[in-house]
């Protein structure tokens, strides 16, 4: 076990060097990256990577080392939080190669050669060379992995793009982009041309601002008593739902933007009808409306919803109707903007939506033991499955805990090359049991966990949502 007392991050270096140190060092580190030589210290320019910290513990914890790295997009930052390897940033800004360096010489890790180099300002840095294998000790590899594909993504934010055309398409991207990564959905779509982006809560904005100039931030839950004050400042835009939310965003922030929703019968958010003419004094960009039944083509709720919202006599620079469902519903739910979801990530909202959208995330989990039973035994708590014949059977290390809900139990199933290979028994919070009959298993290899939204949904008796929002954070994430 690494025994680091002192020091919080590892650095590795592309030349095979690794830097060990304080987090009041990480800035200069990145900024001003130094190698040890018989003669000192030299500064070069090399990629590094993060591969171990204190505080590198989850997906969000990995921010607590954000004000250390000035200077750098939010990309980057996350990519070296990821421990990918990332290019150092400009030279210029460190007044010398051991500007700010913090370091004390107090030794190298158990079983690890340390090399002292020359002194720094104030400290004396190491390069410590590990022995094979040392690396991987330090930050052992997830067991389960999410492959995010932004190809994909992207295709299908086209898709409902051209289908809402000439309305423009906005994103949502709340719950950190339906468990895709907010961030990164943003920076893609960005690209891809869209402008409008929307979460449900402040806390959720401020993970991501500031955006880029162009950008637009929505917050669905408009401001709530506390927010005044973060909401003002921020740049992002509330959809106010009450009145008492508007009267809190005139006294906040008089004359600032504003977006508004009106509530046309699914009784969920928004301001009633008889309320409107109460809204005097706001600066609204968009009014929007959500549909309730837009999934079912033919149900008459759309309609209604439509009309209602239609007749709204409330002047706004333009108006939102239609989710990824309402989309598809054509033309007439579009007006000024849409805002897709779930169909950017994969899912399939409406029977117009089949064979356009492609499969966003894929999920691998690795076998933890193979197991051989005979005709008779039972599988998982409550031996809810007893084998009919002799079967080999492979343990997952995935669970409920993992958003694999027991839902899928008896009913998921998983993939190795081209083969079914069922959940046997009941899913439990950290373990899953598949039968491998068919296959070779041996523990430590890796299985696809069918995670086809539509299919999966129906399997499970889960929406196409909770499959996507309750993954925890135990993945690796790989982004294409």
């Amino acid at each position: 076990m690494l025994d680091v007392p002192f020091w919080t991050y590892i650095l590795e270096c592309a030349d095979g060097s690794y830097y060990v140190g304080h987090t009041d060092d990480l800035d200069a580190r990145m900024s001003q990256h130094v190698v040890g030589t018989a003669s000192g210290y030299t500064a070069r320019r090399l990629p590094v990577r993060l591969l171990w910290t204190q505080d590198h513990q989850t997906r969000d914890d990995a921010f607590r080392l954000e004000h250390q790295l000035k200077g750098w997009s939010r990309a980057k930052k996350e990519a070296m939080m990821r421990g990918d390897w990332v290019a150092l940033p400009d030279l210029s800004r460190a007044r010398s190669p051991f500007d700010k360096l913090r370091v004390s010489a107090i030794g190298a890790p158990a079983g690890v050669e340390a090399k002292e180099g020359g002194a720094g300002v104030g400290a004396t840095p190491f390069a410590i060379f590990p022995p094979s294998g040392y690396a991987a000790a330090m930050q052992p590899p997830a067991p389960l992995r999410l492959t995010i594909d932004l190809d994909a993504l992207a295709h299908n934010w086209r898709w409902f793009a051209h289908a809402s055309a000439p309305a423009a398409c906005g994103a949502a991207i709340k719950a950190d982009g339906y468990g895709v990564g907010a961030r990164a959905v943003v920076e893609r779509l960005a690209r891809e041309g869209c402008r409008d982006f929307f979460v449900a809560t402040w806390a959720e904005a401020a993970r991501l601002l500031p955006l880029p100039a162009g950008i637009t931030l929505r917050v669905l839950h408009g401001v709530l008593p506390g927010e005044e004050a973060f909401a003002a400042q921020s740049g992002a835009v509330p959809m106010l739902v009450s009145l008492e939310q508007a009267a809190r965003w005139r006294e906040a922030a008089p004359g600032r933007t504003c977006d508004v929703m009106i509530d046309t019968g699914m009784n969920r958010l928004g301001l009633a009808a008889g309320e409107i003419a109460a809204l005097g004094g706001l600066a609204i960009d968009t009014l929007h409306s959500h549909l309730a039944c837009a999934d079912e083509p033919d149900h008459p709720m759309n309609a209604r919803q439509r009309a209602a919202f239609a007749a709204v006599a409330l002047p706004a620079r333009r108006r939102s109707l239609a989710n990824s469902a309402g989309v598809c519903l054509g033309g007439a739910y579009h007006f000024d903007l849409t805002r897709p979801g779930i169909g950017l990530y994969g899912g399939v909202p409406h029977p117009a939506a089949a064979g356009q959208l492609r499969q966003v995330v894929s999920a691998q989990a690795q076998v933890i033991q193979v197991r051989q039973l005979q005709a008779g035994d039972a599988v998982g708590y409550n031996c809810t499955h007893v084998v009919a014949r002799d079967t080999s059977v492979a343990i997952l290390n995935l669970g409920y805990a993992d958003g694999y809900l027991r839902g899928f139990s008896g009913t998921g199933r998983a993939l190795v090359d081209g083969r079914v290979l069922p959940v046997l028994g009941r899913v439990s919070m950290d373990l899953t049991a598949i039968d491998a009959t068919a296959v070779s298993l041996r523990e430590g290899d890796w299985v696809a966990i069918d995670l086809d939204l539509p299919r999966a949904a129906a399997a499970s008796g889960l929406s196409q949502y909770e499959l996507l929002t309750c993954l925890g954070d135990r993945y690796q994430r790989h982004y294409l």
